[in-house]
């Protein structure tokens, strides 16, 4: 008789009914639409330099999303320079792209008015469908699916239809491309939607333009000079708050009288208590709206937080960043540049930062049709952020300490004012 007991399998944790019975419509629903609302007849000529109106869809609720789209803005407006450009988004951060050069008109998508008025919703869509656009690009990201940007894209018309392919998005496209490689950043990826097109594009910096300070219509934003902590995040991205008041408990006077912490209104009795911690009372800004966000960085001379949306408006804004990763993929999110460092202080990112190499498959039958120039791909793969993994030896209790010695360097480069790092003993890890 065998002494081995029954091998049992984990238990695998279906989503709720509902929850599948939405997956399942929206996978019935999109060909669906593909096959009702059809797309207008291509020209016969189908060079890029006739394309007079382009439809960007990407209605995302995430900031950081919605700012990664920069360099593909202005690649569009200098691939197609004689064409209007049409900029479908979320109403949730519309204002971030408001003063936009590269963008002639937006639509906002205000998906949570329109399921409160679902009256509307035929009339939102005709709207959209009347626009004689020539070409669309879905703006997903590579490796995601999402039903709306898809649908939306289908829902325009539009001949030509481009975007990643992903296998339930196929039937939005007319033209799918092929994944970019896997340490390709993700304000670069959509380049390689251009590149498979057969334009070649120049690879943009995701800087946004100056913005007018009086535009806040909020509180007075904090005087230059001004080292700016955000101590949100989303989830298992947020650094823990104790190692956040250990840092600022430990800050010299040099830093701790600069310090003004930001976040929303919800957050006001968090952040009190952090700056209770700091030796130097730190101000505190409750930042009510985006454009109060951005008069506030505009001032910043350093700024400090997880992988969140602010984070990359910073970056945007050419603020100096030093980014706390513990979860999130350091090659795809982490900011790019050399005046912005990246530290790793958790296991999760630390892994994918080291990942192996993996060139998209050119070729076989889950191969998708169209590949982008592969020397493109190559060059926005090397592009790398500038990362920094703590020594080995380094745990959790002393994060706080290695953070602030990272702190204290960056703050001495940007006094120096070329945005490089300095030598020393701070770089105890390897950078990547």
């Amino acid at each position: 008789m065998s002494m081995q007991g029954p091998t049992h399998r984990p238990a695998v944790r279906r989503a709720p009914l509902g929850r599948r019975l939405e997956r399942r419509a929206k996978r019935t629903l999109l060909p669906l639409a593909a096959a009702l609302w059809p797309p207008r007849p291509a020209p016969p000529d189908a060079d890029l330099a006739a394309v007079r109106r382009i439809l960007l869809v990407r209605q995302d609720n995430r900031l950081g999303n919605l700012v990664l789209m920069i360099p593909f803005l202005q690649a569009v407006r200098a691939s197609f320079p004689q064409a209007r450009i049409g900029l479908l988004l979320s109403d949730h951060y519309a204002a971030v792209h408001a003063e936009s050069p590269w963008v002639d008109e937006q639509i906002c998508e205000r998906k949570r008015w329109l399921i409160r008025h679902p009256h509307a919703y035929p009339r939102h869509l005709a709207t959209l469908r009347h626009g004689a656009w020539d070409l669309a690009f879905e703006l997903s990201n590579p490796d995601t699916h999402s039903f709306y940007n898809a649908f939306l894209t289908v829902i325009s018309g539009a001949p030509r239809r481009i975007g990643f392919a992903h296998p339930r998005s196929r039937s939005a496209l007319s033209t799918p491309i092929a994944p970019p490689h896997r340490e390709t950043h993700y304000a670069l990826a959509p380049l390689l939607l251009l590149s498979a097109l057969g334009a070649s594009p120049d690879v943009p910096p995701l800087r946004l333009p100056p913005r007018s300070p009086a535009a806040g219509n909020g509180p007075t934003p904090p005087t230059g000079d001004r080292l700016l902590i955000h101590p949100g995040g989303r989830g298992a991205k947020r650094w823990p708050e104790e190692r956040f008041a250990e840092l600022i408990r430990g800050l010299p006077p040099e830093l701790a009288e600069r310090l003004t912490l930001i976040g929303s209104p919800g957050e006001a009795p968090r952040l009190q208590a952090l700056a209770a911690a700091s030796p130097g009372g730190a101000e505190v800004h409750l930042l009510r709206n985006l454009p109060a966000l951005i008069a506030a960085l505009q001032n910043a001379r350093l700024y400090l937080g997880c992988d969140a949306g602010p984070m990359h408006l910073a970056v945007a804004l050419g603020v100096p960043t030093l980014a706390l990763f513990r979860t999130s993929h350091p090659l795809r999110y982490a900011p790019l540049g050399e005046i912005h460092e990246t530290l790793l202080l958790g296991e999760q990112s630390r892994g994918l930062a080291a990942a192996e190499f993996f060139p998209a498959p050119a070729e076989g039958k889950a191969a998708p049709p169209v590949l982008w120039n592969p020397a493109f791909g190559a060059r926005l793969a090397a592009q790398r952020p500038r990362c920094i993994t703590p020594p080995t030896s380094l745990d959790e209790a002393h994060e706080a300490a290695f953070v602030l010695e990272r702190l204290g360097q960056r703050w001495k480069v940007t006094a120096a004012g070329d945005g490089r790092a300095g030598g020393g003993g701070a770089q105890a890890g390897s950078t990547s």
